[in-house]
């Protein structure tokens, strides 16, 4: 599917584009999103070893050019190596501190996989229900409340006093409150009050909307992209 701008559509274009409605997706159309998307779930990558993420911050060319100063000033004053000890000593300590915000940046991508993992109540056949989160797909209809990990990129159809905590994903500190009119093309991520994105959490109130993304697809799955 080509990545739309679902925040500047009206909610019938949305369902449209989706070739949904409000009444929920049928049983072959699901079975046929789900083999057309895949799983509502981000790549599980090959975890790198330590060694291997330590040794990988020397890998830029201004630490190859100093290495090479170091080593030239070593063997031209191989009696005073005290300029080349500190440039190696500045490497290792730009090396450890790379190495330790990589290891935040997993920390904090593995926490928020760990809450798209749950159950999701969807409208589906005209029959509410609720269902694994990975089995979600474009096209669904998802009732949400508060304290209910969003898992899923959601255009809103419908909000009750709604506001939702996207710190995770913005960095906003405080709850967004969430409304239905169509917005700017190029109204920034945090400021796109009709969309919920998975990886946020809903503060307070209710709302209905429709998954327009999953998975990788999703803005916390292009997060996870670019990080791994």
């Amino acid at each position: 599917m080509v990545q739309q701008n679902w925040h500047s559509m009206e909610n019938d274009e949305v369902l449209s584009v989706l070739d949904a409605d409000t009444n929920g997706l049928t049983q072959s159309e699901i079975h046929a999103r789900m083999q057309r998307y895949g799983p509502n779930q981000l790549d599980q990558p090959e975890p790198t070893p330590a060694f291997i993420r330590f040794l990988s911050q020397y890998n830029d060319p201004l630490n190859y050019l100093l290495i090479t100063a170091a080593l030239i000033a070593l063997a031209i004053k191989p009696d005073h190596p005290g300029d080349a000890i500190f440039i190696f000593l500045v490497l290792t300590a730009n090396a450890f501190f790379g190495f330790w915000q990589e290891g935040q940046a997993e920390q904090a991508m593995d926490a928020l996989k760990q809450m798209s993992i749950s159950n999701s109540v969807t409208l589906r056949d005209g029959f509410e229900s609720e269902i694994p989160t990975t089995e979600l797909v474009p096209g669904d209809i998802v009732k949400l409340e508060e304290g209910i990990n969003v898992p899923a990129d959601i255009r809103l159809l419908e909000v009750y006093q709604c506001r939702v905590d996207e710190s995770a994903l913005t960095g906003e500190s405080e709850p967004i409150t969430k409304h239905l009119e169509p917005i700017d093309v190029n109204t920034l991520l945090a400021d796109r009050r009709n969309m919920m994105y998975m990886g946020t959490t809903v503060s307070t109130g209710r709302a209905v909307g429709i998954v327009v993304e999953t998975g990788m697809t999703t803005q916390l799955g292009r997060i996870a992209s670019d990080i791994s």
